[in-house]
C-alpha cells in the first residue's frame, strides 16, 4: 500500500497504528510529529556504524544493550532510529518497549552528507530529552564530535576527536579509541 502523508502531526501511538495498517512505509521515522525520510546508506556510513557498534558491544558485553539502528522512544511525538544507542540495561529489558531517554546512556549518529541536518534536527531533540551524551561521527570532517551537558551553558559542550584519540565511555572504565580506518581515505 502506498504511504499516506499525514495531514496533522502524529504522536507515537498513531504513528505505530498507521504503520501497522500499512499507511506508513519502512523508510521513514517520526521526529517532532513529522515523518522524516531515512537516508540511504553508502558503504562508508554502513562500515562506520558496524565498526562503532562492534567495538561498543565488546565493551558492554551483555551488561548494557548496544542497539544498532533501532527505535528509541524519545518523546510522545518522536521515535528516531539513531545509528547506535547504548541503554543502561541489557537488551532483554526492551522486549516490550523502546528505550526512553531515562534508559539511555548515549546515542551515536554517523553522518557522511547529513552532519548539518543531524545537528539541526536531531541533536536539539536529543539534548531536550536529556540524553546524557551524544556522538556525531562526522565522516566528511574525519572526526567524532562528542556532546556532553555543560552546566555553565544552556547547551551542550562539544569536543572533537581524531583518529587515535580516546573517548571515555559511560558506565565503563574502558575507553573508545577512534580507529584510523573509521574514516574513508580522502579522495
Amino acid at each position: 500500500m502506498a504511504a499516506v502523508a499525514p495531514t496533522q502531526k502524529l504522536d507515537r501511538a498513531e504513528y505505530r497504528r498507521r504503520y501497522e495498517l500499512g499507511e506508513i512505509p519502512d523508510n521513514v521515522y517520526l521526529l517532532g510529529g513529522e515523518l522524516v525520510p531515512k537516508m540511504p546508506q553508502n558503504s562508508p556510513h554502513a562500515f562506520a556504524v558496524s565498526q562503532v557498534s562492534e567495538a561498543l558491544t565488546l565493551v558492554y558485553l551483555g551488561n548494557k544493550a548496544v542497539r544498532t539502528q533501532c527505535p528509541i522512544g524519545l518523546s510522545e511525538d518522536s521515535e528516531p532510529e539513531p545509528d547506535v544507542a547504548i541503554a543502561c540495561l541489557p537488551n532483554l529489558a526492551f522486549r516490550d518497549h523502546h528505550p526512553t531517554p531515562a534508559e539511555l546512556l548515549m546515542v551515536i549518529e554517523v553522518a557522511d552528507t547529513t552532519a548539518l541536518q543531524d545537528r539541526r534536527l536531531k541533536m536539539p531533540r536529543y539534548f531536550a530529552a536529556g540524553i546524557p551524551e551524544v556522538w556525531l561521527v562526522d565522516l566528511a570532517a574525519r572526526i567524532i564530535r562528542r556532546f556532553t551537558p555543560d552546566p555553565a551553558q544552556l547547551y551542550y559542550r562539544e569536543s572533537q576527536h581524531a583518529p587515535g584519540d580516546e573517548l571515555p565511555l559511560p558506565e565503563s572504565e574502558a575507553t573508545f579509541v577512534v580507529p584510523a580506518d573509521l574514516f574513508a581515505a580522502p579522495a
